[in-house]
């Protein structure tokens, strides 16, 4: 029986690690690593325009063996580290790959080289220091990268670093790091820090490992965005290799981190709740909706003000074309409060089943609750569906078929309207309206009522491509507003009064007078001209 073993090319294994870095700024934090390992104090990173060299100053404890440095999968860590990180020891391939010559001085010795010989396993000669001075100091000679790539990249990966770092002279900002702000707690994934600064929902964060970013939500980075910071605990997670720049079992570590963060950000809420007046703690709706948090609300005696909304002008079938009739309400509502005015819910859509119910509500001014609370929330035992209304006409005139551009509708003329809900009865006499698709495709026109307005409750007068069609439209209104006056009044000077313009801008016509005759299909013509004498 013929027996074979695992065997490694070296040469061939080597080259195709270049490849398994995600992308040529990955030195840049592997160096970063290696200095924070090292217990350094800060990293300083120096680059020389005209020769594309980056030099590395740590003051870390140094490098024990330059040897161990160059050896794939030995990371010459000790103990603690090898137990706490889990280092593979293939980092430093990153600064092979990135440049054409290195060299590394460290308490270990000294290293010169092209990288090429390096890579290809030629000998390397180390040349001892005297007299160390504690600095290790990496120099990579025409590096890869351009001096605004490193300084993007180095303030992206210092912002959560543990150690400062220094580019070009300047300190980078670590406004995410764990020692540059109290607020971070100790949790069971890591150390988190929540953003409860502002009452705006936030659900975006930004997680760290080994003091690097590794996982972001809205890659856009805006100081104007809150977020969530979380350090995790690198026992508790692995990160892929070579460069760790992304979770194993990402989706699901994900929802760890999330219902971790859900869990720390209820405790806060509920501390709050008890802290705080009810007024002030409802204004925090957008985070606890956000977070699955609605049921804090379910025994605090107010309700949000963006839950409710007000009737602000008269209802229309597409709001986004016509405007909106309702606006969230302004304040903070109590119990009694909305038991005073009332709260119904508006389920009915204008187009199809009419205005009655809006223009109902709208009439008693009652408050809409258009969701937004959680199932068990006492809001819901005020809420009242409408029931299906009833209208009768006041003194009905006549009733007639008005032929638009876009719409044909059905007019009934009235002095007025009684719209009946569950018992309750009102009568309006200046709000015209539509009954709906589903209820003859009529209107009622009481006698003070509106006349183009009702078209809005209509149609939409978009086309199949969600055009408006503005001229219809403007066509429309002119059109209804001729028809009704000839079906609101029986005095035939008055119907000409109104139908006819108030000024005609040729002065031909100035001072004189005319006889109209107007046909039994309502075509006119002048049958007498009386010229101004002098």
């Amino acid at each position: 029986m013929q027996q074979t073993l695992l065997t490694v090319n070296p040469t061939k294994l080597v080259n195709a690690l270049r490849h398994s870095f995600t992308n040529n700024t990955t030195v840049l934090g592997e160096l970063m690593q290696n200095s924070r390992r090292a217990q350094a104090t800060s990293v300083e990173f120096l680059f020389d325009h005209p020769t594309n060299t980056l030099t590395v100053i740590d003051d870390g404890c140094g490098i024990e063996s330059i040897d161990t440095l160059l050896t794939v999968a030995e990371s010459g860590w000790n103990a603690d580290v090898i137990a706490q990180e889990h280092p593979f020891g293939i980092g430093f391939l990153s600064a092979l790959y990135a440049c054409q010559h290195i060299t590394v001085v460290s308490k270990s010795g000294k290293l010169m080289s092209n990288t090429d010989e390096i890579l290809t396993f030629q000998p390397i000669s180390i040349v001892p220091v005297d007299n160390w001075d504690g600095k290790t100091v990496i120099t990579l000679q025409e590096i890869g990268l351009e001096f605004e790539q490193i300084k993007r990249k180095l303030i992206e990966l210092a912002r959560g670093f543990p150690t400062p770092i220094v580019f070009d002279g300047q300190l980078l900002s670590r406004d995410c790091a764990i020692d540059t702000s109290s607020e971070f707690i100790d949790t069971e994934i890591g150390s988190i820090r929540l953003a409860m600064d502002n009452k705006e929902s936030c659900v975006d964060i930004d997680v760290y490992f080994q003091g690097l970013p590794i996982y972001r939500t809205n890659r856009t980075f805006r100081d104007a965005i809150p977020r969530h910071i979380i350090h995790l605990d690198p026992s508790k997670f692995i990160a892929r290799l070579p460069d760790r720049d992304k979770l194993v079992d990402e989706e699901n570590a994900i929802k760890t981190i999330r219902s971790t963060l859900a869990k720390y950000i209820e405790d806060y809420y509920l501390k709050l709740k008890a802290t705080v007046d009810p007024m002030d703690f409802v204004t925090n709706y957008q985070m606890l909706n956000s977070w699955y948090l609605l049921h804090l609300l379910n025994d605090v005696p107010v309700v949000p003000a963006c839950v409710l909304q007000t009737f602000v002008d008269y209802p229309n079938c597409d709001e986004s074309g016509f405007g909106y009739y309702l606006s969230p309400s302004n304040a903070v509502l109590t119990l009694a409060e909305l038991n005073s005015k009332g709260v119904v819910s508006m389920d009915e859509c204008v187009k199809y089943d009419g205005a009655l119910c809006h223009t109902f509500a709208m009439q008693k001014g009652y408050y809409v609750y258009h969701g937004g609370l959680h199932p068990e929330h006492w809001i819901h035992q005020l809420v009242k569906k409408l029931e299906k209304p009833t209208v009768e006409l006041v003194n009905e005139t006549r009733s007639a078929l008005f032929k638009g551009d876009w719409v044909w509708v059905q007019v009934r003329f009235c002095d007025s309207y009684e719209i009946t809900v569950g018992g309750e009865t009102i009568e309006i006499n200046g709000h015209t309206i539509y009954l709906g698709e589903d209820n003859g495709n009529e209107v009622v026109m009481p006698r003070l009522g509106n006349t183009s307005g009702v078209l809005t409750q209509i149609s939409s007068y978009r086309d199949d491509n969600e055009d408006f069609q503005q001229s219809a439209y403007e066509s429309d209104q002119a059109a209804l507003y001729s028809f009704c006056v000839a079906n609101r009044t029986d005095d035939p000077l008055v119907s000409i009064q109104q139908l006819l313009p108030t000024h005609l801008p040729c002065p031909i016509l100035y001072g004189n007078s005319f006889h109209l005759h107007v046909n039994a299909d309502g075509n006119v013509t002048v049958t007498t001209l009386e010229k101004m004498v002098a």
